[in-house]
């Protein structure tokens, strides 16, 4: 749920993420939408995943390391997938 007064969902802790395993927090470079700072931004130990946090609809965005081909959005308290990849949406540019 967003917070009380606000219509964006704010970024989990990394330790509240418990749906994906290993996580790492790094710089964010993917740019919000409507302004205001970049996109939280973790990756797996392994680097072969980004996982953005999407403060519109609080989930977390997954894209393929090597080229930041969009995977889905998983459910960051559980890993579930909520929705499959979008075709065409990628973060190539942000790597």
């Amino acid at each position: 749920m967003p917070e009380k007064g606000h219509s964006y969902h704010s970024a989990p802790e990394t330790e509240e993420i418990m749906g994906v395993a290993d996580l790492i927090e790094v710089k964010g470079q993917t740019p919000k939408q409507g302004g205001g700072g970049a996109r939280e931004r973790w990756m797996d130990k392994k680097k072969r995943r980004v996982y953005e946090w999407d403060s519109q609809h609080g989930e977390l965005e997954v894209y393929r390391a090597s080229d930041g081909e969009h995977i889905g959005s998983v459910v960051h308290q559980t890993g579930v997938e909520l929705k499959p990849a979008v075709k065409g949406r990628n973060i190539k540019r942000y790597l």
